[in-house]
């Protein structure tokens, strides 16, 4: 009988092509392309006798039920199993055939491409390959007991030698990478999965491919520390015996922006920052670039998470122009601890020859503010329209001696004009330098950010 099944075995890749099978994507844990394909099912009567049959060969070997009550399945094979559906959560929702011709070696890219590290003796978790009878199988925590798929017949759990494949001229293969988290906050802690398989006294070089990071600790061992020493992505690396693993990461990154993508003519769009990093109450600096105009200048700094933007002309055309202009729109914030981290940059196009302004309001809640509103007034700013010299005066009953005031004076570009920080209740700002036209007032006073348009005469 096993003569019988053996034949089955050695003439069943001549037997494969069915008119429906059709290429499929799969890609190796390092990003490499396998070729791979999706296949027709056998007839029923075929799975039955299959089944029946392997049964009979093999009584030790134990089929694990596939499809529709069947052990046999034509929809993959031993290494599309092995290599490719073992490592999902459920094996049986992508079935794929790796190695569709006859002597085929598409299932060798797993370990050509570092994916999978040839090791000894038998360890597990690992995979199996035949070097002899193109065969592929997982290991299971019994010793000496593999699972793979037969062909189109049935998926066993076996020992090695019984099988179909015999059980000598093995190769085995285990996953090594990098393990921890994609985001670092401060610093984190990264190892080597599956190290200890590793012959005793391996050496590991840890290197960056920026300086993003800085390695605190850990060096030729299978665990390091990292820390923040910078914002954006960066490549962790391990070289050991001629293997080098890699692991992207974000340093100091969080939460893409929230909101629009796009802002009407003369309209507004709102965008929101949520960090996952680091400890309330958090600051948050916007920042704004013009596409074709420098670097990004500051828009504004508030304890708010929440920036709206308007639209305004760039000129006096009075018509709206038919083009877009591009902006990129980022926040640095701050935790309570000093911690600064950044969200990724956002692309956005208004409509029209236009620039982007924050939308003002007379007085704006903190983020800590227990009251819905404010009605007391805060500060008073005089003469408006003003001449030569300006006067902001804090009337809060909340000012102190300790108490301190910035106030910042952009123009309708926001770009920063004045900067000046005050101890006094009254402060007084030359002005004369200034052309003719309108400017925003920034005063920060008690962690609150209030607004205000000004003009020059």
């Amino acid at each position: 009988m096993k003569r019988f099944i053996l034949f089955i075995f050695s003439v069943c890749t001549f037997s494969l092509v069915f008119a429906q099978d059709k290429r499929a994507d799969v890609k190796t844990p390092n990003g490499n392309d396998v070729v791979a394909w999706i296949t027709e099912e056998s007839s029923v009567p075929t799975r039955i006798y299959l089944d029946k049959e392997c049964k009979k060969a093999y009584p030790n070997a134990e089929p694990i039920i596939t499809y529709d009550g069947f052990s046999s399945s034509r929809r993959f094979n031993c290494h599309g199993y092995a290599w490719h559906m073992s490592e999902l959560t459920q094996p049986l929702s992508n079935p794929r055939w790796i190695g569709y011709e006859p002597n085929n070696v598409d299932e060798h890219i797993y370990w050509k491409d570092s994916s999978y590290v040839k090791t000894s003796p038998l360890v597990h978790p690992c995979k199996i390959s035949w070097s002899s009878g193109d065969h592929s199988a997982i290991s299971t925590s019994e010793q000496g007991w593999v699972i793979s798929k037969w062909c189109d017949m049935p998926l066993m759990k076996h020992k090695i030698a019984d099988s179909p494949y015999g059980g000598s001229n093995l190769n085995y293969y285990v996953r090594f990478f990098i393990r921890g988290t994609h985001l670092i906050c401060t610093q984190s802690t990264y190892s080597i999965e599956n190290f200890e398989n590793l012959p005793s006294g391996t050496s590991v070089t840890w290197s960056l491919s920026n300086n993003k990071l800085q390695l605190i600790s850990g060096q030729g061992t299978g665990t390091a520390l990292f820390k923040k020493s910078g914002h954006g992505d960066c490549i962790i690396m391990a070289n050991f015996n001629g293997i080098t693993l890699k692991k992207h990461v974000s340093v100091g990154m969080i939460d893409p922006l929230v909101g629009d993508n796009s802002v009407l003519y003369l309209g507004t769009g709102t965008w929101s920052a949520n960090s996952n990093c680091g400890s309330d109450p958090y600051t948050y600096d916007w920042y704004l670039k013009k596409e074709g105009e420098g670097e990004a200048y500051l828009v504004t700094s508030s304890s708010w998470n929440t920036l709206t933007l308007k639209s305004v002309k760039a000129n006096n055309n009075m018509k709206q122009p038919d083009e877009y202009t591009y902006f990129y729109l980022y926040s640095k914030v701050t935790d309570t601890n000093g911690n600064v981290y950044k969200t990724p940059t956002k692309e956005i196009y208004a409509y029209g020859n236009v620039n982007l302004i924050p939308e003002f309001m007379p007085m704006k809640k903190s983020k800590n503010s227990n009251s819905e509103k404010e009605f007391a007034p805060i500060y008073t700013v005089f003469p408006n329209p003003a001449h030569n010299n300006l006067t902001v005066k804090i009337v809060s009953k909340v000012f102190s001696e300790n108490s301190k005031i910035n106030i910042k004076i952009y123009d309708n570009y926001m770009k920063l004009l004045k900067n000046i920080q005050s101890k006094n209740k009254e402060t007084n700002i030359n002005i004369s330098n200034l052309s003719k036209g309108i400017y925003f007032l920034h005063i920060y006073f008690e962690e609150k950010l209030y607004y205000e348009k000004i003009i020059k005469e």
